[in-house]
């Protein structure tokens, strides 16, 4: 009773100490999203709302607000989240490991303003990463000592400058506890902790990061190794059965995806990753390089964010302590290992042999250094508590304080009255969008941002251009033929970015109706100037395709031909077809381009499902501007069809003469098998449990 006592009040505590590091982010009128940023970009650029505070914390308002937004809208009208209108061309968020479509505690607070549950689930996972890492550390460590690498772990530098991204923290905040678990099984030798940390791995994996879980998965194994016990590696090869059986619900979607953009390729030199040696040194000096908070320009590697491993100078100090308190610690081994990869040591070569290992980024190891960091930390600090009790409480606290002071400025606190305020362009697009059929937008970013990446589908508004973790190849390749670029360096640097700076004649066949520029753009007669507000400039593009629409002449061109061909197609009376279409479907097209009498009307239009009536006198293709992607099902008249890749990325169904209703669904095959494989983990999981406490309860009745 007193053992558990003492876990509620340090839970507590972490709770408080979570609370007053994101403040006032949880008051109804405040937040975490960096909303300051909108003064940035047109149509907000008067906005005068102060400091950014962060330059570098952007993706929580360009992603992960979006995102949320989304994620909501689509329960709340009844809809599976699983794809996405409204970004590029559509995109399958279910397969986005950083969109968290399964994750348990983001369907607990869909019924919360957006805003408002990224700051309480950031404050959550702050005081779940300190509780479990506390319940790791206590059998091994005195009471003081676990809070104390509890609060490192919690506070450290990796999980604090990626606070706002919560696909991260909702992965790491789990972790520390599946190692609990198996270390309860390995003492006991019950089975339950095995399924108890299988279930928790499968909600680390739910949370979205999949390489922390193989950072993790890693370092578990060593773990198990260290520990030098059959039972420890049988268990521990359990738990990462049932942990990848539960999150193939996240893994087994982004798989296929990560196969189709550029990230699928793999890493083609992993010491191209390597963080350089004088990166140690921010064990210490977490600003030696620059900070995106200060005046001094960062001079790093790659970004702050990206290198930061700190937990703390005198956390530091004390995992020294327990190194050499305790040698034999398994956090010793392990911590020089995961330095040595990190740096790019001639063991990187051995440990490339690894499955999956060329898919990971060195410098995403450093995840695992504040984790071991705290552990011997807190062994450090046990050390000392037991010669110079107050010496090593004080330098607890001591420690734990410093991150504390050290990682606010990292997250400033924002207005949510600044979070979008009403326009009059955006207005205009919402009020057309409610009456008309579906159409797309073009924000043209020039000199300045304008609305930003994502920004229009938080209005409803479909957006060709977008920001995203995973970009289809064949997209990205559409755009690059267009000319796709930005004014600013800063997207035009990340590959995770599509814009576009100009008016191409093609972006008519994306079903653009509408062009939004920071100025009116004279020089192309197919745009009408119609509104203006704002410092913005709304143009109506006569020549925009429909979102589905009949072509009756068709040619044939294998995948890299398609694109060296479309800039001078006339999308309008011929389609460009795959190699692989059937003779006596081609045998029905015409032999010249000619127009299309056909009508295609689109009777429902879901995130999941469309349906079109088609009416035409001759055959054809109908044309849906969306992207084509694995897991789209169609129906003729309720009989199944083929979905064709046109055009590069587009959807083609062929359709008879006269009327017909054509079905399009989003019904990913992967996503049964995804859905068995999480279903078969939680089984096993929780028939683990079971079993143990029936069997307890036996043995108890026995007595």
């Amino acid at each position: 009773m007193m053992r558990h006592g003492r876990l509620l009040i340090a839970l507590f505590l972490y709770a408080v100490i979570a609370a007053l590091f994101v403040g006032k982010a949880l008051l109804p009128d405040w937040t975490l999203v960096p909303t300051r940023i909108i003064q940035d970009s047109h149509p907000w650029w008067p906005l005068d709302l102060g400091a950014r505070g962060n330059d570098l914390v952007i993706d929580p308002l360009y992603i992960f607000y979006p995102n949320r937004h989304f994620f909501r809208e689509a329960i709340l009208s009844g809809q599976w989240p699983f794809w996405n209108p409204h970004l590029f061309t559509g995109t399958p968020t279910i397969a986005d490991p950083n969109f968290q479509t399964f994750y348990p505690l983001n369907w607990l607070t869909v019924w919360l303003p957006v805003h408002h549950a990224l700051d309480w689930l950031a404050w959550a996972h702050l005081t779940i990463a300190g509780t479990a890492m506390y319940l790791f550390l206590r059998p091994r460590v005195r009471q003081w000592a676990a809070f104390g690498g509890g609060g490192l772990w919690m506070l450290n530098g990796y999980i604090i400058v990626w606070l706002e991204n919560p696909h991260r923290l909702s992965t790491l905040a789990w972790l520390p506890a599946v190692f609990w678990a198996l270390d309860r099984g390995r003492q006991s030798k019950n089975l339950a902790w095995i399924g108890v940390g299988g279930l928790l791995l499968g909600l680390a994996m739910l949370g979205g990061q999949v390489q922390f879980i193989w950072c993790f998965g890693l370092l578990l194994a060593g773990y198990a190794l260290c520990l030098r016990s059959w039972w420890a590696l049988v268990a521990t090869a359990a738990i990462g059965a049932m942990g990848l059986a539960i999150g193939s619900l996240v893994w087994l979607p982004a798989l296929e995806f990560a196969g189709l953009t550029a990230r699928g390729a793999g890493t083609a030199d992993m010491l191209q990753t390597a963080l350089p040696l004088r990166h140690l040194a921010t064990l210490i000096l977490p600003d030696l390089f620059g900070s995106p908070i200060g005046e001094t320009a960062y001079t790093g590697h790659l970004n702050y964010a990206e290198t930061c491993f700190y937990f703390g100078a005198i956390g530091a100090v004390l995992a020294v302590v327990g190194g050499i308190a305790k040698p034999k610690c398994a956090a010793v081994p392990l911590l020089i290992i995961a330095l040595l990869l990190i740096f790019g040591s001639p063991l990187v070569r051995v440990a490339a042999v690894l499955p999956g290992f060329d898919f990971i980024a060195l410098n995403r190891l450093i995840v695992v250094v504040p984790f071991l960091g705290a552990w011997l930390a807190a062994v450090g600090i046990d050390a000392l508590c037991g010669r110079w009790r107050w010496l090593g409480r004080g330098l607890m606290m001591a420690a734990v304080l410093q991150l504390f002071v050290w990682g606010q400025p990292f997250n400033p606190i924002h207005e949510t009255a600044a979070l979008f305020p009403e326009r009059a362009v955006t207005a205009v697009l919402q009020a057309e969008a409610a009456v008309s059929p579906p159409f797309r937008v073009l924000p043209l970013q020039q000199a300045r941002p304008l609305y930003g990446p994502n920004i229009l589908s938080v209005y409803g508004l479909s957006d060709i251009t977008g920001y995203a973790s995973l970009i289809h190849n064949d997209y990205a390749q559409l755009i690059a033929v267009m000319g796709g670029e930005s004014g600013m360096g800063w997207m035009n640097d990340n590959p995770n970015i599509v814009v576009m700076s100009h008016f191409h004649p093609l972006i008519s066949l994306l079903n653009v109706r509408y062009v939004v520029a920071a100025d009116t753009l004279f020089y192309n007669p197919e745009l009408t100037p119609i509104a203006q507000s704002d410092g913005v400039v709304l143009h109506e593009n006569g020549q925009a395709a429909p979102r589905a629409f009949v072509v009756h002449h068709g040619e044939t061109a294998d995948h890299a031909a398609t694109f060296a061909q479309l800039p001078g197609l006339d999308w309008r009376q011929t389609v460009l077809l795959p190699t692989d279409v059937p003779a006596r479907q081609m045998a029905t097209l015409t032999d010249t381009p000619q127009a299309s009498t056909s009508t295609a009307v689109i009777n429902e239009y879901a995130h999941n499902r469309i349906v079109i009536t088609v009416d035409g006198a001759r055959p054809g293709v109908l044309i849906v501007g969306d992207a084509a992607y694995p897991g789209w099902k169609a129906t003729v008249d309720g009989v199944a069809a083929e979905i064709y890749r046109v055009n590069g990325m587009q959807r083609g169904v062929f359709v008879d003469g006269g009327s017909s209703v054509v079905e399009m669904v989003f019904r990913p095959t992967y996503l049964r098998y995804a859905a068995a494989g999480a279903t078969a983990g939680m089984v096993v999981a929780l028939g683990l449990i079971g079993w143990a406490f029936l069997d307890r309860r036996r043995g108890t009745s026995d007595v």
